[in-house]
This record gives structure tokens, sequence and C-alpha cells, in this order.
């Protein structure tokens, strides 16, 4: 799906380098409310997908929200993982940016995946890209 990472060093004879790394955005809808709520369980998640993916963990933080929904960040020293949960529309916002080429985000995003047990629409972006004119180079971007 992700697929492994190509290392982002110059090439020889001077070329640019690709980018710094791989941004991972996934939507995912339909999860159950259980599933959404409950921060422990969300942390575990990522702490799992970060470990067996070959990340290095270096914090973690999770906060639950009133009435319900969870925020879950694990930083690692390649960049981080993050969680953001909407029970109430049985839906949740995963993040996964890594640096270099150690981790395996296939291995993550299946782990998550997974756990979250709900329809995913996956985004993969090349971070530092200059090329990658999929981010634009506009200046004046504004939210609208």
């Amino acid at each position: 799906m992700v697929g492994r990472r190509r290392s982002f060093r110059s090439t020889e004879e001077g070329e640019a380098a690709v980018g710094v790394g791989k941004h991972v955005l996934i939507d995912v809808f339909e999860v159950p409310f259980e599933v959404l709520d409950n921060e422990k369980l969300v942390l575990q998640c990522l702490i799992r997908a970060a470990s067996k993916a070959g990340a290095t963990i270096l914090h973690s933080f999770v906060h639950h929200f009133e009435p319900h929904g969870v925020s879950c960040v694990v930083v690692i020293s390649e960049s981080h993982f993050s969680i953001h949960t909407w029970p109430e529309r049985l839906y949740a916002a995963v993040d996964l940016f890594t640096c270099g080429d150690s981790v395996d985000l296939d291995v993550a995003v299946q782990e998550i995946l997974q756990f979250l047990k709900g329809n995913p629409k996956v985004l993969v972006l090349e971070r530092g890209d200059v090329h990658d004119r999929r981010l634009g180079t506009s200046p004046d971007f504004r939210f609208v």
C-alpha cells in the first residue's frame, strides 16, 4: 500500500534529493464507537504500530475529550504518529510522518487499520520534494 521508501540523500552527479520523508494521511470511516472512545486502546494501537514498524519511540501522549473523543500522539525519533477520533461520527483521522527509510509504513498502516476496522481513504505524500506539484507552489495560500 505505502511501500518502503528509498533513501532521500542526494544522488551522484549533484542531483537534488527526492525529499525528506513520507507523510501518510488516513481518513477512516464507520469505525465502532467503542474503539474510537477508548484512549487506552488507541494509545496501545499507535505504540504497537510504531514498534512493529521499526520506529524508535520517544514519548507518547493521549487525551480523552468530554463527552467523547481521543487525541493520541506518539513521538518517534523518525517524526510522529497520531490518531484523532470523533466517535459521534464513527470517524478517525490518522497521521503518520517519518523521515529516513528505517520505518516500514506498510506495517504501521496495516496494524492501525486492523485495529480501527473501518473504511479507509489513504493519501501518501513525499515531504520536502521540490518537484512534487500536488502540494502547489503558491505563497498566497489561504483557507477558504
